[in-house]
């Protein structure tokens, strides 16, 4: 049950508590939202991980150890060109784009080769656009490739992401 704690609302056991690698837990906050650890005057509570329990915190589409993956291409051509394979049995997931390009024209990028639009953007000559995706942009299915095909031009492109 909710109560207080040294001023802090939150809930409090007397004795820690044991989470497993599916269980949640909660947080005691302070009067401006802040997670709180410890007082100097009074522990606010202990959380002891499960075995095999390597992180506390957020992680990335229920991968515990990621890696970050850049990609970059440019592309002088009209072809749909592929900037980004997954390893076989993984999908794209992209975090942060970043599209240039030389001359006016657009850039389309998809999941898969000849698949569906992810989106389509519009440049001026030497116009570009990038973003730190706030939802992440996820491969419909496994083993898909990023694609990117520009209507005229050289653009350049550099996804960072990770697999799933």
């Amino acid at each position: 049950m909710a109560r207080t704690k040294n001023g802090l609302p939150g809930i409090y056991n007397s004795s820690p508590i044991t989470l497993s690698s599916e269980d949640g837990g909660a947080l005691a906050l302070d009067s401006s939202g802040r997670v709180v650890l410890g007082t100097s005057t009074a522990s606010v509570g202990t959380v002891t991980l499960g075995a095999g329990t390597a992180i506390v915190g957020a992680v990335k589409q229920d991968v515990v150890n990621w890696t970050v993956i850049r990609k970059y291409l440019a592309s002088g051509d009209t072809n749909e060109n592929t900037v980004w394979d997954p390893t076989a049995g993984k999908k794209f997931v992209i975090t942060d784009i970043v599209v240039s390009a030389t001359a006016a024209g657009t850039c389309t990028l998809r999941d898969g080769t000849g698949g569906s639009t992810i989106m389509i953007l519009s440049f001026a000559a030497n116009g570009g656009w990038s973003s730190n995706l706030t939802s992440p942009i996820i491969s419909a299915t496994a083993d898909n490739n990023l694609t990117i095909q520009a209507s005229a031009a050289t653009q350049y492109i550099m996804v960072t992401g990770y697999e799933i």
